[in-house]
């Protein structure tokens, strides 16, 4: 199998106004971590860490991100917005928003988003984001967002414990020629410097809009919400009831006792019927 084209992915690109500088690695530990080195470096707004595989990837909650090579796409994007710390989880929305838009546009399958960064295809997991962030006095001095594609995988590419829960976009439209990474990389950078510059212009109800349209199970949805504090988990029933104004999804109390704001540590299972 072909690495990826590094060449034809900033051929792609030129011209783009977001996306200013492509490192493409056959492998790496980890994207979000090269990135993170070359923020602290001073690196601006739309630099690109992507590969072809990882060794050490990461998602939300410090779970692994398995990253078979060759099939998968992961990249790494460098953001530098202006905006106090509670409002970067808008930024989480507006990365898996525009993931999710690539993967249709480039797919065809009705990808959907479940908060605050998954994408799933038929139920099952196609890509997720992971935001780290570094601030100062309150405020983002820079952001990393991280997003892991299952493109091309089989499902031998997933390892025994994922087979039941992922599936990969090739898998998802009924299998066919392979995807085209490059494209896809571009498709979602594309859409990523469309969703930052509206965010940065303050257009927070639209994103907010777009995502929602995308991410069915996050009004009306019957949902566990498991949260740790001090070691202690608590598990409060609820059902979803959209976004608050920084991107924190909302949940109201079966118990009745009100609405909860969901934190990114926090974990959102749905209910049994």
């Amino acid at each position: 199998m072909a690495g990826l084209d590094a060449a034809r992915l900033r051929g792609s690109l030129r011209g783009d106004p977001f996306a200013r500088e492509i490192v493409v690695l056959e492998s790496t530990t980890s994207t979000n971590d090269d990135a993170l080195r070359l923020l602290a470096s001073g690196s601006p707004q739309g630099t690109v860490v992507i590969a072809s595989s990882q060794t050490a990837g990461r998602g939300r909650l410090a779970r692994r991100w398995h990253s078979a090579a060759d099939v998968g796409l992961y990249l790494s994007v460098i953001l530098r917005p202006c905006a106090p710390v509670e409002e970067l989880t808008r930024w989480t929305v507006g990365s898996a928003l525009a993931a999710c838009l690539a993967c249709r546009e480039r797919s065809g399958c009705c990808v959907e988003i479940e908060w605050p960064n998954d994408l799933v295809a038929l139920g099952r997991k196609v890509a997720g984001t992971l935001a780290e962030a570094r601030s100062m006095g309150g405020r983002a001095a820079g952001l990393v967002l991280g997003t892991g594609f299952n493109v091309n995988h089989e499902i031998a590419d997933f390892p025994p414990e994922l087979r039941d829960s992922a599936t990969s976009l090739r898998i998802a439209r009924g299998g066919g020629p392979r995807l085209d990474r490059e494209d896809l990389a571009a498709a979602y950078l594309r859409r990523l410097g469309d969703v930052a510059a509206r965010l940065e212009r303050g257009e927070w109800g639209s994103v907010a809009a777009d995502w929602s349209e995308r991410a069915p199970a996050s009004a009306g949805r019957k949902v566990v919400v498991a949260t740790s504090d001090g070691g202690a988990t608590t598990r409060i029933s609820g059902t979803t009831a959209g976004l608050d104004a920084h991107g924190a999804l909302l949940v109201e109390r079966t118990d009745g006792a009100g609405t909860i704001r969901v934190r990114l540590s926090d974990a959102v299972i749905p209910a049994e019927a």
